[in-house]
């Protein structure tokens, strides 16, 4: 069966950093809650992912979940098991990936509650969390054409508080988990993927996202 992931149109995109009100050429745009999708009624769509990857105006919506616990994020290296290909061997402090429509809920097409969803099933299916909602909040939107994988996707950010003695069962995508304060990780920033490394210098530059 075809794997359908949840996409939006490419204006659809710029023009919710229009509402915004974002700066030209912004990368990361915090304040930009879940409720924000389904408040400003931007239209979105499940498309077959091979489509998705062979036409740049379709973007890719995909929840990018921080880990944090006291004053330090968890760091990770994608291994050769990970989904996309293109970011094997990168350290990354984001955990996610596409919201497909098992995220749905029941009786319900609100995209405040499918980015929920998605985040609590992502953080079981990678940490073996049980993730309650009170622990997760989505803080706003990162999206810079860049690369090859930037082009297609865009990510929802949202921060996750949880202790790391309850990280039971990390994915196979996932190796040398560890804990690291924002001036450590700003120090090796250009060890990270695309997206990370942007979301390091903002923490850097604003003590948080």
């Amino acid at each position: 069966m075809t794997e359908k992931v949840l996409c939006i149109d490419e204006h659809e995109l710029l023009g919710l950093f229009e509402a915004v009100n974002a700066k030209e050429n912004a990368v990361y745009v915090s304040g930009v809650s879940a409720d924000t999708w389904t408040n400003l009624s931007i239209p979105f769509g499940f498309v077959p992912r091979d489509e998705c990857e062979n036409d740049d105006t379709f973007k890719q919506m995909i929840p990018y979940i921080i880990v944090k616990h006291g004053g330090r994020y968890l760091t990770y290296s994608r291994t050769d098991q990970s989904g996309e290909k293109r970011l094997v061997g990168k350290k990354s402090i984001g955990i996610g990936g596409h919201i497909n429509q098992s995220d749905l809920p029941e009786g319900s097409t609100q995209l405040d509650a499918i980015i929920r969803n998605c985040i609590i099933r992502e953080v079981k299916e990678e940490l073996g969390v049980d993730l309650p909602t009170g622990r997760f909040f989505v803080s706003g939107i990162l999206y810079k054409p860049t690369d090859d994988v930037s082009r297609k996707h865009f990510g929802v950010v949202a921060q996750a508080y949880i202790a790391p003695d309850a990280i039971c069962q990390p994915e196979n995508t996932m190796t040398r988990l560890e804990w690291k304060p924002t001036l450590e990780l700003f120090r090796t920033r250009n060890e990270y993927e695309t997206w990370s490394k942007y979301l390091i210098e903002h923490l850097m530059a604003n003590e948080g996202l």
